[in-house]
């Protein structure tokens, strides 16, 4: 199985993931979402790749595992990048 369903590594695993919102690179994003605080993620970023993986949680709810990988972006496209890959997560977050 995957380190998220074996209980022994969880809770470890999920802390070592940043909450959108608030921590680390991604405490600026996300700023008026109601999804603030439901993500959790790992950014990537390369010269000309982006990358958001994770998990989007909710009230009472199983958590939906998504990863977004965006390539051949220069400086510019990365900050849109970002900002799609920020869509996406309150969507997915929206279905919860």
């Amino acid at each position: 199985g995957h380190v998220y369903a074996d209980f022994r590594y969880r809770a470890d695993f999920l802390a070592s993931l940043a909450i959108m919102g608030a921590d680390g690179t991604t405490r600026r994003r996300l700023d008026e979402s109601a999804a603030r605080g439901y993500v959790r993620v790992k950014t990537g970023t390369l010269d000309d790749v982006s990358t958001l993986s994770g998990y989007v949680g909710g009230e009472g709810r199983d958590p939906i595992a998504f990863s977004i990988l965006m390539n051949g972006l220069d400086r510019k496209q990365r900050g849109e990048a970002r900002a799609v890959q920020d869509q996406i997560a309150v969507l997915i977050a929206g279905a919860l």
